[in-house]
């Protein structure tokens, strides 16, 4: 879990550009993995 909010303080002092990019990758790779694995129950 540390790692995880380490990055997060990272991406946090982005440029808000890039910040939004990396942010707006993590949610697409989140709702990828919500749609397999509702598919997969």
């Amino acid at each position: 879990m540390n790692q995880i909010l380490c990055r997060l303080v990272d991406i946090s002092k982005f440029p808000e550009d890039n910040k939004k990019f990396v942010l707006n990758l993590i949610d697409m790779a989140l709702r990828d993995f919500k749609v397999k694995k509702a598919h997969a129950s």
